[in-house]
């Protein structure tokens, strides 16, 4: 049963990646990956997994653009799984797929992120 307050943590982390896209249009990226780190946060703790997914896809392109391998494919992991949870096999499919086109395990368990 979720409550009215596990209902707006999952707004919280729907408002941070709409927050997120207002700082790239603004032209501030520190800002943006501050938004997108607290989206991703919020929504694996509490919902919905889509803004998770949405908000680790975009984490992993930018560490990827800065040639942050490692990061990318944790976030690329944590996407994955968030897809899967949420019954979204193409894009679990299509995330599996750049995993592994760009050399990441595809089999492990992160233990702290």
């Amino acid at each position: 049963d979720t409550g009215k307050g596990e209902d707006n943590k999952a707004i919280l982390a729907d408002l941070y990646l709409a927050q997120a896209h207002a700082y790239q249009k603004l032209g501030d990226e520190m800002a943006r990956m501050a938004s997108l780190a607290s989206a991703a946060g919020y929504a694996s703790l509490h919902g919905p997994e889509a803004t998770h997914a949405i908000a680790r896809m975009q984490l992993a392109d930018a560490a990827r653009s800065t040639g942050d391998m490692t990061s990318a494919c944790e976030h690329w992991h944590l996407a994955r799984e968030a897809f899967r949870a949420s019954g979204r096999g193409e894009e679990f499919a299509r995330v599996e797929k750049l995993m592994r086109d760009n050399g990441c395990p595809t089999d492990w368990v992160l233990t702290e992120f």
